[in-house]
């Protein structure tokens, strides 16, 4: 779950919590090699509200029977027990994965759906124990299983595919913005009234609003392919580096792409630097 920058080395679908240094973790399945990392830094904020949790891949039977599981949550700061909700966020989905999944195994988009309930019913219990409803958390979610990829988005932390070159988001952001940018075209809103309400910030859908109905998920697997690289990051990452300097820095090599991306974004001097974590997955 949550840590300060980290990366390790082994074979094909792994990696769990580090401690501040640079470690590199990998998993093996038949031609396919994924390399993991992680990288996470507390900004300019007070406390850290970010969290993430991915597979422990020294468990090779758990990787081969359910995938390796890798999440990413971003504790909102504009609300109550930011820090407290994405932890809670991490922990639901390692329980998930750890004891309710090997009972739901089938389909990747099934158990997604079926994590993203668990986790926003751990929400809501930590709502009504801390009597504070205005909490909440994004959601990051990749699960893969020998080639194959699921993903699921709540908020605006956004999950990168780099694939020859390019860069993909691969989810969309449930905020003000890409709200008004849809209504816009269809045509449900003029250009003025845009102008009016873009500058406006705000999540149209986290972990723990009241009714949780609007997320990402994908349909049907994402074939992975060599030299494809995955990035799961908080809002922190990508709004301080540009597109182009993460596709530069992520091309290097796994435990470097790490470490280069913390020093990118620490370097960057945002006075504003919000948390920032990341996880990536090269696949060689």
């Amino acid at each position: 779950m949550k840590s300060d920058n980290d990366s390790n080395k082994r074979s094909f679908l792994d990696f769990f919590k580090r401690r501040l240094g640079g470690n590199r973790s990998g998993i093996c399945h038949r031609d396919l090699y994924l390399e993991i990392s992680n990288f996470q830094g507390i900004g300019r904020r007070r406390q850290q509200e970010d969290s993430f949790y991915v597979s422990d891949y020294n468990n090779v039977e758990m990787i081969e029977e359910r995938g390796f599981l890798a999440v990413v949550a971003d504790g909102m700061g504009g609300m109550m027990n930011g820090a407290e909700m994405s932890a809670v966020v991490t922990r639901a989905a390692m329980e998930f994965y750890e004891k309710v999944l090997p009972f739901h195994l089938g389909d990747g988009t099934e158990e997604l759906q079926s994590m993203l309930s668990f986790i926003d019913g751990r929400a809501k219990q930590l709502q009504q124990e801390s009597d504070e409803d205005e909490s909440g958390s994004t959601l990051l979610a990749a699960l893969i299983r020998g080639n194959r990829l699921h993903f699921l988005a709540v908020g605006d932390s956004r999950i990168y595919l780099l694939r020859a070159g390019k860069m993909y988001q691969l989810n969309r952001e449930h905020n003000v913005k890409s709200k008004m940018i849809e209504r816009l075209a269809k045509e449900e809103i003029d250009l003025e009234s845009y102008q009016d309400i873009i500058g406006k910030s705000g999540l149209t859908s986290y972990i723990g609003i009241e009714e949780l109905d609007l997320y990402d998920v994908s349909l049907r697997p994402l074939l992975l392919e060599k030299n494809d690289i995955l990035l799961l990051a908080s809002d922190g990452v990508f709004g301080t580096l540009s597109e182009e300097t993460m596709k530069r820095i992520l091309q290097s090599e796994a435990g470097n792409a790490a470490k280069n991306m913390r020093e990118a974004i620490e370097q960057a001097a945002n006075p504003k630097q919000d948390n920032y974590t990341g996880v990536i997955i090269k696949c060689k």
